[in-house]
């Protein structure tokens, strides 16, 4: 399948599973968060900064979301341990802008969706169903601790990797 084509399909799964639950709660998209320090300036930019609609003007109730356009890699990669140390970023990024750390930070890897059969039901609702029958949820791990890629980041329980 061509790249384009294969593009293309994601993102109609995605929009289709994903798109009713999480774009009403869309605050903002290219959320660019910045960060003067002594020798550098660190910035980053959130793909989509999404609300909690029981309060959806809480700062410290906001999601961030990062798209990758690959498959979830191996938990214990060099690959994986740079995606969560963005997010770290991310979210201390956000902490210093609003004064308080997001409810989450997502990973989302959209090529996992590229199955055949097409996936059905949002990531979201997938977890809540897994969770309800007591097997776990391959649709949304919970990454712990980020001290075990060597971070001291308040992080540990706020970071989910979606695929």
């Amino acid at each position: 399948m061509a790249v384009a084509a294969k593009a293309i399909r994601v993102l109609k799964i995605f929009n289709r599973v994903e798109g009713p639950a999480l774009y009403p709660l869309i605050r903002d998209t290219e959320f660019r968060l910045e960060s003067e320090r002594s020798q550098y300036v660190l910035r980053g930019v959130v793909d989509v900064l999404a609300r909690n609609p029981n309060a959806p003007n809480d700062p410290a109730q906001m999601e961030i979301w990062d798209y990758k356009g690959t498959r979830l890699p191996d938990l214990s990669s060099a690959e994986m341990r740079d995606y969560i140390w963005q997010m770290c970023a991310y979210a201390e990024l956000y902490r210093e802008r609003a004064g308080t750390y997001p409810a989450r930070a997502i990973l989302y890897f959209l090529n996992d969706l590229d199955l055949d059969p097409e996936p059905t039901a949002a990531v979201k609702d997938a977890a809540a169903t897994a969770a309800a029958s007591a097997e776990p949820a391959q649709s949304v791990l919970c990454v712990g601790h980020v001290r075990q890629f060597g971070g001291e980041s308040p992080l540990c329980n706020l970071m989910e990797v979606k695929h």
